[in-house]
């Protein structure tokens, strides 16, 4: 970089610099602050200093060469357009410094308000408002942020002093202190800010200048933005913008307000501007949620509430409306906006593209493009798989619950039951335990992101429906109640009071966000269901879906389950968790693999059949027509026999032998290295009869199924292949035991008989497996442990360490690994279909309901994807997209999906 690169984009009303294309330069906030500069709306005039230069400063540690003087001639600028003098006691300019990347991260890096103050200039503020309290709250509120932002002071420290100061003044709320409070508690800031660094907050302008760019530049790298970026799979170094705009101020007195509205409610999708203001504060008060909101519309006014800007400042609320009306229309998506009202002057401060609930969202889309702002591509690109849909299908309480032991504001919806933790570091550490936690704080902030992510629930004593809590809580799907009055928490008893019950950490809650009710008890909770909205959008997507998408399922309440949620029938039912569901189908296994005798192994075969042709009919009939794929055992034999000494013993009873004898048979079971032992078709290679038994079930299930009028889609997949031979051999194995079992049928049913690829050499020998199957199905899970030589369970210990050196951008346990695994699929696929053009070809890994995998397998053509049944909803939106994505049109889709039948897809080669 040189000194002639630019750094700094100015915008004023009217005009910008930038414009909301720039948004990887300027940020989401500058980019916004340009593009309603341009559109001209009343924007206070300001700059941006670009990412650029703040990946400059993080890799050299000093600003890039021509920054600060194209800063200085910004603020010089800024000066004149204001008439105003930066520093200068008789008439100051005062700006904010505020953080913005490319992509919005809600409350998770810095902000420092009123810069430019000092005790110098405080008095002159004063004289230029005639308002000496005003001048004096901006100069505490100043030395509180910019301690606590810049020069890494604890807040709380700093809060401590204002509480203090205030309770020895008998007053409860801020607003009651005087002028000469506010500069006493603002000294007594500056020298706990002494005390703690050794420094003093800069006097000079420049000098907090400087210290605020720059720490908003580290803020980037903050342990709390970089777990967001994580959590939300924000990849890539872009860094943040710095916006420095004119101060404009809401804590003027009661013709000046704050406030922060959305076009569409963001929590229903409701099509009305919706949001919250507070009179005589600056904008941190509306979010920080120390004091009770207003609403923005008569409509919301509540009695015994505050009243709305619509009532106390029509013209300002006007305003309000018509540049959000006017932004939806520019960006075609529900904005997000920050406002100011300086004595009956309206400002606009941000837009924003407005994080929502999953419901919101597809509400939402589907509206505008009803409104004919989007087409139906767009509505469907538009909703998250993941964010969205998935976290779409809330729990909700079971039937009619008692009453409620207090309310709240219904923040985020969804219902959530769980231990309750008083602090983020518990509610991290308890749901790393495995225990559904609910986050109860007075507020939340900022730091508080880990213990949000963790938990089920989030409960907040003070904040209202625009806090820090509601708007991270609904970014993530997680279920809140907000500013809940009858709620106190007691920090040194570890415990709170609710509705004057007092409960301890660790007792058991539950919270509705939908309806802001609370419960002192463990309720129970039902499961989601599509219905309304989110049917019609799905039935939308699949009308731009070509890949089918299955279930995996083990039982038929899981299968009847995933009907419900569109599932076209059962990509991957694992006969081995059948048996491990019972303890009667244990014992018969373990008869099977411990004894010599043949005639008590026989009667265990026997035992198998008759349990697993239970199970397996109930799942067939579940699916009524749909295929049903069942995999052959797979795991290594001693995950079915006895650990203890007990279990032990009971099977020698079991089987007549002595306690010795049972523990040597055991350990010549055990391996070394049990994943690439004993275990899939090399356990059938051994014991032909485990699968001659299994595949009897199968038939004899099917036949019954039939037999009452029910027809059936039976496949049958064989594991853990590596050698053409292998796979020859069992086939044989299983299409002798097909054909057995049909003999006599009079009904014509077709088993078809598959392999599983998930050994890297399966793949490499693709063709000559194809000549053996019926279809393949990639196990994923395990051929992406072949191919990387790493174990899926072990590898959490070090890829992240990968991950934040740069080595990997992503976990090849979660998205597909398309440049190695991806690879060998794709030359297996081009070799299977060479040879068998009608191979049907399907995925049922945990890639298959990732939807940057999906959009690779669509990509290669495969032909269907099995999930677990709480992501085939995600996977059906997944699957349209990338449909849509790889260019291909709703016509072909439905034509495609139309002719096929539920057994196979014609094949085709790899687009």
């Amino acid at each position: 970089m040189t000194i002639d690169d630019k750094y700094v984009y100015r915008f004023e009303e009217g005009k910008a610099q930038g414009d909301a294309s720039l948004f990887e330069l300027l940020g989401g906030k500058g980019a916004g602050l340009a593009e309603m500069a341009r559109l001209g709306m009343p924007v206070p005039p300001g700059m941006t200093l670009t990412t650029e230069a703040c990946r400059s400063y993080l890799d050299q540690g000093f600003f890039p060469e021509g920054m600060e003087i194209q800063v200085r001639k910004g603020i010089a600028w800024l000066e004149l357009k204001t008439g105003r003098g930066f520093g200068l006691p008789e008439n100051p300019l005062l700006v904010s410094v505020r953080s913005g990347g490319a992509s919005s991260m809600p409350g998770m890096m810095d902000t420092v308000l009123n810069l430019g103050i000092s005790e110098e200039v405080v008095e002159g503020l004063a004289r230029q408002t005639g308002d000496r309290r005003f001048a004096y709250d901006c100069l505490r509120r100043f030395v509180q942020m910019y301690a606590s932002v810049v020069m890494d002071v604890d807040d709380a420290l700093l809060e401590e002093v204002l509480v203090g100061h205030r309770q020895a003044r008998g007053f409860e709320h801020d607003s009651e202190l005087s002028w000469e409070d506010l500069r006493d508690i603002s000294e007594s800031m500056r020298l706990k800010v002494v005390e703690q660094t050794g420094r003093d907050i800069p006097r000079g302008p420049y000098g907090q200048l400087w210290g605020a760019v720059e720490a908003v530049f580290r803020s980037w790298n903050a342990p709390r933005a970089k777990f967001y970026r994580s959590q939300h799979a924000m990849t890539g170094g872009w860094g943040t913008a710095v916006n420095i705009m004119t101060m404009v101020f809401g804590n003027l007195g009661e013709d000046s307000a704050s406030g922060v509205a959305f076009s569409r409610n963001p929590s229903t999708g409701e099509a009305q501007p919706y949001g919250e203001f507070m009179v005589g504060t600056q904008g941190e008060d509306v979010v920080g949620g120390r004091r009770q909101p207003g609403p923005l519309s008569l409509a919301e006014e509540e009695e015994g509430g505050p009243e709305s800007m619509q009532r106390l400042m029509p013209g300002p609320y006007e305003a309000l409306c018509e540049c959000m009306e006017r932004l939806e229309v520019n960006y075609r998506d529900v904005q997000d906006v920050e406002f100011c009202v300086e004595r009956g002057k309206f400002w606009m401060l941000q837009t924003r593209a407005a994080k929502r609930t999953g419901q919101a969202a597809v509400r939402i889309a589907l509206e505008m493009c009803e409104e004919g702002l989007i087409d139906e591509k767009e509505a469907i690109l538009r909703v998250d798989p993941k964010l969205h849909i998935e976290r779409a299908l809330h729990r909700q309480i079971a039937g009619t619950p008692g009453e409620a032991l207090a309310y709240g504001q219904a923040a985020s919806p969804g219902a959530a039951c769980g231990e309750v933790a008083l602090s983020s570091e518990q509610a991290a550490r308890r749901s790393s335990e495995g225990a559904d936690v609910i986050l109860v704080r007075p507020m939340t902030s900022a730091d508080d992101v880990e213990g949000l992510h963790a938990a089920v629930g989030v409960l907040t004593q003070q904040g209202g429906l625009t806090s820090h809590a509601a708007v991270v809580a609904r970014g993530i799907g997680t279920p809140c109640v907000c500013g809940v009055q009858a709620l106190r928490i007691d920090e040194e008893a570890r415990g709170f009071y609710l509705a004057g019950e007092f409960f301890e950490e660790g007792e058991t809650i539950t919270i509705d966000g939908g309806s802001g009710q609370v419960f002192g008890e463990a309720l129970k909770l039902k499961e989601p269901q599509i219905t309304g909205n989110l049917e019609t959008f799905l039935n939308l997507a699949d009308r731009y879906r070509r890949l089918e998408v299955r279930v995996n399922a083990d039982s038929a309440a899981e299968a009847e389950g995933a009907r419900k949620l569109g599932a076209e029938g059962v990509g991957l039912c694992r006969t081995e968790h059948l048996i491990l569901e019972s303890a009667e189908a244990v014992r018969a296994m373990r008869q099977v693999l411990l004894t010599n005798d043949w005639d008590v192994r026989e009667k265990g075969l026997e035992e198998l059949v008759t349990y697993q042709r239970h199970e397996l009919a109930q799942i067939m009939r579940a699916m009524d027509g749909l295929p049903v794929m069942v995999r052959l055992l797979d795991p290594p034999a001693h995950e079915f026999l006895p650990r203890t000494r007990a279990g032990r013993k009971s099977v020698a009873e079991v089987l007549g032998l002595s306690e010795e004898a049972v523990k040597w048979r055991v350990e010549a079971l055990e391996e070394t290295n049990p994943m690439l032992g004993f275990r899939g078709g090399r356990l059938a290679m051994v014991y032909p009869q485990l699968y001659e038994a299994q595949v009897q079930a199968i038939v004899e299930a099917s036949r019954q199924v039939e037999d009452e009028g029910v027809r059936t889609g039976v496949e049958i997949a064989i594991p853990m292949i590596a050698d053409p031979g292998e796979a020859q051999h069992l086939s044989a194995v299983v299409h002798d035991a097909v054909a057995r079992h049909l003999y006599g049928m009079t009904r014509d049913t077709d088993v078809k008989v598959g392999v599983m690829v998930e050994v890297p050499r399966a793949a490499m020998l693709a063709g000559e497996l194809a000549l053996e199957a019926d279809f393949f199905s990639f196990g994923t899970n395990d051929l992406t442990q072949l191919m990387w030589g790493m174990s899926r369970d072990d590898a959490s210990r070090f890829i992240d360490a990968y991950r934040e050196q740069g080595v990997l951008t992503e976990d090849p346990f979660e998205i597909i690994d398309r440049g190695g695994v991806g690879q060998l699929m794709r030359k297996a696929i081009r070799q299977g279909r060479l040879v068998h053009p009608q191979l049907t070809i399907g995925v049922c890994g945990e890639h298959a309901g990732e939807p940057t995998s999906i959009r690779f397998f669509e990509a290669l053509n495969l032909d269907y994807l099995s999930v677990s049944m709480f992501r085939i909803a995600g996977a059906r939106l997944a699957a349209a997209q990338a449909f849509i994505a790889e260019g291909k049109s709703a016509r072909y889709g439905e034509a495609w999906r139309g002719e096929q039948t539920p057994m196979r897809r014609q094949g085709g080669g790899e687009s």
